[in-house]
């Protein structure tokens, strides 16, 4: 949060001018964003009908242009500022345009409403054509059969957790031996897995093996890289919609510090290092050189098999809530923009998202957008399995082929970057960010390079050297005088922010330009630099160093959050959704507004990731291991480890 406010600090230093144009002119030109009200515009009833329309701005004479063209034409050319040619507004067609008698239906509307709109731009030497619209009437919201069946699956799941947990916490009041009579029945055991204070238990009970205890730490990055995500989506939750004060916004993209909250994919990049580094850590103390067990393929399938069922439901709940149930739950403006683009998305594309290839078939009409990372990260998972199949018995070969496996992707990573002409990772724009309509860009920026598996591999080959370090010594190896540590930890973090801000200063320079020359090396070679940081990190952490933060990484309190990150994550997204396709006004936003709508976001999705962890994940998780327990856990049992989730 503190990094927020800083980069939210300089970026809002006083901007006077934005493309040439002053404040005076900027104030006489036609808003990017109006909306009549929408609440009073649906109290007509049977005459309401509100349209949010795209209107596409012309000159009325493009040889004799007039002033207001010229200005929008100036700040239109800047991509750091809005399309003023493309103005967003929401129109009450009774209020606003009353001359307007057709049916919305009717292919001629939006030249109706076109008019209406030219009418009051005449004035300033422009007119438009209506591009895209959404309306809405007072008509009741239309149901089909899934959501009438996910409505009573929902209401009948409640209800049987709710039993479960009377059924359960009842049979505390008993006498112990009573208590593991109920829930050692085959009926009980069933039962319990539901039941809300067992799985309380469940969620703060962590068993301080001493290698758990080793990498203790982990739980508190695994936090705060959650919570960093988070604070990042909700902060761009205030660029992603109608926004009254658009200058501002403005403002703050034209500061370089923007770069900062650009560097989301290496920000994300540490989930897959943290991922590959807990299962490669736990596999070799398992199965090495001295170790008289095997890595057969059939303990690597029930490892991924458990790691399936631990990880989907509570992501198949979410795609169930996004298809069905959430697009219902309220109105808006924009509601379609936001809600109804995953409800149709779902619907076809859900099934990629339950097979974890949703990154690879259809991206551009992807259902969930956030998982994206999970679909990676369980391709990772894989790779990483079949890599330490071949090498956890021989350090040797594990070196050699680690080395040949990064060299390869470093091939794969120029070439991709070159055939996709790809050259930077992201640019947060105002038009990019605005409805997020750039994630969805057919063989876009976004699809080719953080949703694109292995663009991200650089982090997991990382990620598996460390957990090899880690297992391999009791005490890693690092410097021990003060002034070793000092330098140690100036590398770290002078790396880890460099590698952010070096190249970004070129990136937002009013000189950039783009070039391969620039871009095969920076995109091939970032990741590995960044995540090599933040590996000395880990390990200094690990030996014992770190003082502030070391101390931040194992506060007490991040071992519990850290253990419901994964459904604060999911939570998050429909959240964010919800506040922007509900807002029934223009947005006001300035350095405080971003501020405490990241706190509040923050606060609330980890009060629904606490609810769905006891509601859905850990539920779930321990039903699977219960359906499935001679295949799963005695055949981890019996190879002694424990199957590792992110």
């Amino acid at each position: 949060m503190g990094m927020l406010l800083l980069i939210l600090v300089f970026c809002t230093i006083s901007i006077t001018k934005s493309g040439g144009v002053t404040d005076k002119e900027y104030a006489n030109l036609p808003p990017v964003f109006e909306q009549d009200n929408f609440e009073r515009c649906l109290l007509l009833k049977d005459e309401a009908l509100y349209c949010y329309v795209e209107y596409h701005v012309k000159p009325i004479d493009p040889e004799n242009a007039s002033i207001t063209w010229t200005h929008i034409q100036d700040l239109s050319a800047n991509p750091k500022n809005y399309r003023h040619d493309i103005l967003r507004h929401g129109v009450c067609i009774p209020f606003s345009c009353p001359n307007i008698s057709r049916s919305h239906r009717d292919p001629e509307f939006r030249r109706d409403l076109a008019e209406c709109i030219n009418r009051k731009y005449k004035h300033l030497g422009i007119y438009g054509t209506v591009e895209h619209d959404y309306c809405q009437t007072d008509e009741p919201p239309k149901y089909d059969f899934l959501d009438r069946l996910a409505a009573v699956l929902l209401i009948v799941y409640v209800l049987f957790v709710l039993f479960a947990s009377f059924y359960e916490g009842f049979a505390r009041y008993k006498t112990p031996e009573e208590y593991l009579s109920i829930t050692t029945s085959r009926y009980g055991k069933l039962v319990s897995c539901f039941s809300i204070p067992k799985n309380w238990e469940r969620l703060k009970t962590i068993e301080w093996t001493p290698e758990n205890y080793k990498l203790k730490g982990v739980h508190g990055f695994r936090f705060y890289n959650m919570f960093l995500v988070i604070a990042v989506h909700a902060a761009v939750l205030c660029v992603a919609g109608p926004i009254s004060n658009t200058k501002f916004i403005e403002g703050l993209f034209h500061h370089r510090y923007m770069m900062f909250m650009a560097s989301g994919p290496f920000g994300v990049s540490t989930f897959f290092q943290i991922s590959s580094m807990l299962l490669t850590f736990s596999v070799l103390n398992h199965f090495n050189e001295k170790s008289e067990k095997e890595l057969t393929l059939k303990t690597i399938f029930w490892i991924v098999i458990y790691r399936y069922l631990r990880l989907t439901p509570t992501m198949a709940f979410i795609l169930f809530l996004h298809s069905t149930i959430l697009p219902h739950s309220g109105s808006g403006p924009m509601w379609n923009e936001y809600l109804g683009i995953d409800r149709r998305n779902c619907r076809k594309n859900g099934w990629t998202n339950l097979l974890y290839i949703n990154t690879w078939v259809n991206t551009s009409e992807m259902c969930m957008l956030e998982t994206w990372y999970l679909s990676v990260d369980m391709q990772a998972f894989i790779l990483v399995l079949v890599f330490l199949y071949f090498t956890a018995k021989s350090p040797k070969r594990f070196w050699s082929f680690l080395i040949i496996a990064w060299i390869l992707h470093l091939i794969y990573v120029a070439w991709h970057v070159y055939s996709k002409a790809v050259f930077y990772f992201m640019r947060p724009y105002p038009e990019n960010m605005y409805i997020i309509k750039g994630l969805y860009e057919e063989d876009g920026v976004w699809i080719n390079t953080l949703a694109h598996g292995p663009m991200n591999y650089a982090s997991t080959f990382v990620g598996v050297a460390v957990g090899f370090v880690l297992s391999k010594y009791d005490k890693v190896p690092t410097p021990s005088s003060r002034i070793g540590q000092i330098l140690y930890w100036f590398g770290v973090w002078g790396v880890a922010v460099s590698i952010v801000g070096i190249p970004g200063t070129w990136l937002y320079s009013k000189n950039y330009y783009d070039s391969y020359w620039f871009s095969i090396p920076y995109l091939t070679f970032s990741p590995t630099i960044y995540s090599a940081a933040i590996a000395l990190g880990s390990l200094g952490i690990a030996a014992g160093h770190g003082w502030m933060t070391k101390w931040v990484l194992e506060w007490r309190p991040t071992y519990f959050l850290g253990r419901i990150s994964y459904s604060t994550f999911l939570a998050h997204y429909p959240l964010l959704f919800y506040i922007l396709g509900s807002s029934k006004n223009l947005m006001s936003v300035n350095e405080i507004n971003i501020l405490l709508e990241t706190g509040k976001i923050l606060s609330i999705s980890l009060v629904c990731g606490l609810m769905l962890s006891l509601f859905i994940e850990y539920p779930v998780s321990a039903f699977s291991s219960l359906l499935l327990k001679d295949k799963i856990v005695n055949e981890t049992k019996k190879n002694d480890i424990k199957p590792k989730t992110s």
